[in-house]
Protein backbone atom coordinates (compact mmCIF):
# COMPACT_ATOMS: atom_id res chain seq x y z
CA UNK A 1 0.00 0.00 0.00
CA UNK A 2 1.32 3.47 -1.07
CA UNK A 3 1.14 6.32 1.10
CA UNK A 4 -1.67 9.46 -0.09
CA UNK A 5 0.20 11.68 -2.15
CA UNK A 6 -0.42 15.37 -0.66
CA UNK A 7 -1.92 18.08 -2.66
CA UNK A 8 0.44 21.53 -2.64
CA UNK A 9 -1.46 24.54 -1.73
CA UNK A 10 -0.09 27.48 -2.51
CA UNK A 11 0.28 30.33 -0.05
CA UNK A 12 -2.06 33.23 0.20
CA UNK A 13 -0.25 36.39 -0.64
CA UNK A 14 -0.67 39.98 0.20
CA UNK A 15 0.68 42.05 -1.80
CA UNK A 16 1.18 45.34 0.37
CA UNK A 17 1.66 49.07 -0.19
CA UNK A 18 2.36 51.29 2.55
CA UNK A 19 1.47 55.23 1.44
CA UNK A 20 -2.30 55.61 1.35
CA UNK A 21 -2.29 51.99 3.26
CA UNK A 22 -0.24 52.12 6.42
CA UNK A 23 -0.45 55.77 6.95
CA UNK A 24 -2.73 58.79 5.03
CA UNK A 25 -0.64 59.84 2.30
CA UNK A 26 -0.71 63.58 4.72
CA UNK A 27 1.10 61.92 7.55
CA UNK A 28 3.76 59.61 5.77
CA UNK A 29 6.32 62.16 7.35
CA UNK A 30 4.74 62.29 10.07
CA UNK A 31 2.84 59.82 11.56
CA UNK A 32 4.21 56.60 9.10
CA UNK A 33 2.89 53.01 9.58
CA UNK A 34 0.33 54.28 12.11
CA UNK A 35 -2.43 52.03 10.48
CA UNK A 36 -0.10 48.75 10.70
CA UNK A 37 -2.37 47.98 14.02
CA UNK A 38 -4.97 47.20 11.88
CA UNK A 39 -3.58 44.63 9.97
CA UNK A 40 -1.47 43.07 12.64
CA UNK A 41 -4.30 40.85 14.54
CA UNK A 42 -4.66 39.03 10.85
CA UNK A 43 -1.37 37.34 11.77
CA UNK A 44 -2.99 35.06 14.31
CA UNK A 45 -5.32 34.29 12.11
CA UNK A 46 -4.65 32.43 8.86
CA UNK A 47 -1.24 31.62 6.70
CA UNK A 48 -0.15 34.22 4.47
CA UNK A 49 2.77 35.80 2.99
CA UNK A 50 3.15 39.53 2.38
CA UNK A 51 5.17 41.07 -1.03
CA UNK A 52 6.03 44.56 -0.73
CA UNK A 53 4.84 46.51 -3.49
CA UNK A 54 4.88 49.92 -2.17
CA UNK A 55 7.58 52.06 -4.27
CA UNK A 56 9.69 52.16 -0.75
CA UNK A 57 11.12 48.84 -2.16
CA UNK A 58 12.96 51.67 -4.40
CA UNK A 59 14.13 53.23 -1.59
CA UNK A 60 14.90 51.26 1.57
CA UNK A 61 16.53 48.02 1.38
CA UNK A 62 14.26 45.15 2.37
CA UNK A 63 15.47 44.34 5.70
CA UNK A 64 14.89 48.04 6.87
CA UNK A 65 11.24 48.68 5.58
CA UNK A 66 10.65 45.30 6.93
CA UNK A 67 11.75 45.98 10.39
CA UNK A 68 9.24 48.80 10.12
CA UNK A 69 6.22 46.02 9.62
CA UNK A 70 5.77 44.88 13.16
CA UNK A 71 4.24 41.76 13.43
CA UNK A 72 4.35 41.11 9.52
CA UNK A 73 7.62 41.53 9.15
CA UNK A 74 8.50 37.93 9.81
CA UNK A 75 5.72 37.21 6.69
CA UNK A 76 7.82 40.01 4.30
CA UNK A 77 9.00 37.34 1.43
CA UNK A 78 9.66 39.73 -1.08
CA UNK A 79 8.69 42.50 -3.21
CA UNK A 80 7.72 43.03 -6.37
CA UNK A 81 10.38 43.83 -9.18
CA UNK A 82 11.40 46.68 -11.67
CA UNK A 83 8.99 49.13 -11.81
CA UNK A 84 6.81 49.54 -14.74
CA UNK A 85 5.75 53.02 -16.40
CA UNK A 86 2.71 53.31 -18.02
CA UNK A 87 -0.99 52.36 -17.81
CA UNK A 88 -2.06 50.07 -14.59
CA UNK A 89 1.67 49.62 -13.49
CA UNK A 90 0.76 48.35 -10.56
CA UNK A 91 -0.85 45.87 -11.42
CA UNK A 92 1.46 44.72 -14.16
CA UNK A 93 4.53 44.64 -11.73
CA UNK A 94 2.01 42.96 -9.35
CA UNK A 95 1.09 40.24 -12.56
CA UNK A 96 4.74 39.46 -12.95
CA UNK A 97 5.27 38.22 -9.77
CA UNK A 98 2.12 36.49 -9.55
CA UNK A 99 3.63 34.77 -12.70
CA UNK A 100 7.42 34.01 -11.91
CA UNK A 101 6.20 32.68 -8.62
CA UNK A 102 3.30 30.87 -9.71
CA UNK A 103 1.02 32.88 -6.99
CA UNK A 104 -2.90 31.32 -7.84
CA UNK A 105 -4.45 33.35 -4.64
CA UNK A 106 -3.43 37.22 -4.42
CA UNK A 107 -4.93 40.69 -2.95
CA UNK A 108 -3.07 43.86 -2.89
CA UNK A 109 -4.01 46.29 -0.63
CA UNK A 110 -3.67 49.52 -2.34
CA UNK A 111 -4.75 52.91 -2.40
CA UNK A 112 -4.01 53.68 -6.21
CA UNK A 113 -6.88 52.96 -7.92
CA UNK A 114 -5.42 54.29 -11.48
CA UNK A 115 -3.02 51.63 -11.12
CA UNK A 116 -5.15 48.79 -11.20
CA UNK A 117 -8.15 48.23 -13.95
CA UNK A 118 -11.36 49.11 -13.20
CA UNK A 119 -11.92 45.13 -12.70
CA UNK A 120 -9.54 43.92 -10.39
CA UNK A 121 -11.23 42.04 -7.79
CA UNK A 122 -8.06 41.06 -5.90
CA UNK A 123 -7.68 44.56 -5.15
CA UNK A 124 -8.67 46.05 -1.67
CA UNK A 125 -9.10 49.65 -2.48
CA UNK A 126 -8.04 52.35 0.62
CA UNK A 127 -8.80 55.83 0.96
CA UNK A 128 -5.37 57.77 0.49
CA UNK A 129 -6.78 60.36 2.86
CA UNK A 130 -7.19 58.00 5.72
CA UNK A 131 -4.99 54.65 4.86
CA UNK A 132 -6.68 51.14 5.51
CA UNK A 133 -10.12 50.91 7.69
CA UNK A 134 -11.97 48.59 9.07
CA UNK A 135 -13.70 47.91 5.71
CA UNK A 136 -10.73 46.51 4.04
CA UNK A 137 -9.23 44.35 7.18
CA UNK A 138 -12.97 43.06 7.31
CA UNK A 139 -12.35 41.99 3.41
CA UNK A 140 -8.61 40.69 3.81
CA UNK A 141 -10.01 38.44 6.80
CA UNK A 142 -12.77 37.05 4.98
CA UNK A 143 -10.58 36.19 2.10
CA UNK A 144 -7.92 34.80 4.75
CA UNK A 145 -10.33 32.35 5.87
CA UNK A 146 -11.55 31.09 2.38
Amino acid sequence: MTAPQLKYLPMKTLFLDFDGVLHSMAQTATRPFERLALIEPLVDAASFQVVISSSWRFHFELHDICQRLGRLQGLVVGTTGDAVIGRHARYREIQAYVRDYSITDWRALDDAYLEFPDDTPELILCDPRVGVEESGVIRLREWLQT
